[in-house]
């Protein structure tokens, strides 16, 4: 009995506790899983919406015409046209992401907000 209390007072209060819920037959309460919260693709503050929006609100140019006044502009600046994807179906921010793999994007920015 003394080697049972001597045993009993070396457990921590979880290994106490633990030791009882074992004895009892009943396991601990399974943590809740908080589902993972699904990073957004595109920041609002990222380059690509940032030039996205000055193309759509301040110019009000559609996808479309977007991506072709963005790649004649960009042209007319000195880029090379082989560093300028061609224009594609797809949301203006899908041609971006493509363009800023080989154009900085100070440079596209600079070129949309240009007068």
């Amino acid at each position: 009995m003394a080697s049972l209390l001597k045993e009993i007072r070396a457990l921590s209060d979880e290994d106490f506790t633990a030791a009882l819920r074992e004895a009892k037959g009943v396991t601990p309460p399974a943590k809740p899983k908080l589902p993972k919260r699904q990073p957004s693709k595109r920041p609002k503050d990222s380059p690509v919406a940032r030039i996205a929006k000055v193309l759509r609100e301040t110019r009000g140019l559609s996808d479309c015409d977007a991506q072709l006044w963005l790649r004649s502009a960009l042209q007319r600046d000195g880029v090379d046209a082989a560093k300028i994807p061609a224009v594609i179906n797809a949301p203006l921010e899908t041609w971006l992401e493509i363009l800023l793999k080989t154009v900085r994007s100070a440079d596209a920015f600079a070129v949309a907000t240009s007068r």
